[in-house]
């Protein structure tokens, strides 16, 4: 009876005795046609044996009976269809094409929920398939939103009669997708958008991509140490420009010319003022 989602005969069995849903034999799979199926019309399954369930899955969907007749609550087929966000993360990692290391100093003027920042530094990026090694300088700036221990260094600093700018330096490595020839691909401008959860000690963890098609543009992922007290997440644009490049073999690097992008760097910069 489609109106009410019941049927018109019940099973001819009530397979689990113990299990109080067992007793209206009229429910399809217990209500839970999410996790079982009715292969023989009889009774609830899990995608194992009916009788025999050593090899793989149980009649208690928050289990999972491996072939060895351990149980878990993981079910290996369906984390490996369905990763987890760690897990996405790890596959992300080991598929890169490239490889990072860096640092950048940072400086911020914070509130108690909310702050602004600025960031330089420098990056090197490794690509895999050419085993070519680029530098690059970094500068940008963004939001970060929540609380953190910056605001009262801010309020320290203002009290002492200093600035109330705050100023840290933040290691990290990264993985990057879509990267041939870093020199090309990966200069220019780029959004990043970073958590970062502390507790005396604790990580930041943040991804950043060049606008457009996203298959097609190249991202990275990154993580680093963070240090102090901070539940927050930051948003912002970024630049980089290519300095040197090492080539497998090579005793001097080449060097790229910065003016192309320290002109693009300065119209970017100023389109972001303007709006244009």
């Amino acid at each position: 009876m489609p109106l009410v989602g019941r049927f018109i005969s019940p099973d001819t069995i009530v397979p689990e005795p113990g299990n109080p849903q067992s007793f209206n034999r009229y429910v399809y799979v217990r209500n839970n046609p999410m996790n079982f199926t009715d292969p023989t019309g009889h009774m609830e399954s899990s995608g194992c044996d009916i009788t025999d369930c050593t090899n793989g899955g149980t009649v208690n969907p928050n289990t999972y009976r491996a072939a060895d007749g351990s149980f878990g609550f993981v079910d290996p087929t369906l984390s490996a269809r369905y990763p987890s966000a760690l897990a996405q993360q790890v596959t992300h990692a080991n598929s890169a094409d490239a490889f990072g290391a860096g640092f950048t100093f940072n400086f911020s003027l914070d509130t108690p929920i909310a702050g602004i920042e600025l960031m330089a530094g420098r990056e090197a990026i490794h690509v895999r398939e050419s085993g070519a090694t680029t530098n690059f300088i970094i500068v940008g700036g963004g939001v970060r939103v929540g609380p953190s221990t910056s605001f009262i260094n801010s309020l320290k600093g203002i009290m002492k009669g200093g600035s109330p700018i705050n100023a840290t330096v933040s290691p990290y490595v990264s993985a990057v997708q879509n990267v041939d020839d870093a020199a090309a691909d990966y200069s220019g401008n780029f959004v990043y958008n970073s958590t970062t959860a502390a507790y005396q000690v604790g990580v930041t963890i943040a991804e950043s991509y060049v606008p457009g098609p996203v298959r097609n543009t190249v991202s990275s992922t990154s993580i680093g140490p963070a240090f102090g007290y901070a539940l927050t997440t930051s948003a912002g644009t970024a630049y980089s420009i290519p300095t040197t490049t090492w080539q497998p073999g090579q005793l001097i690097p080449t060097f790229h010319n910065p003016l192309p992008h320290l002109r693009a760097l300065a119209s970017w910069i100023w389109s972001g003022i303007t709006g244009d």
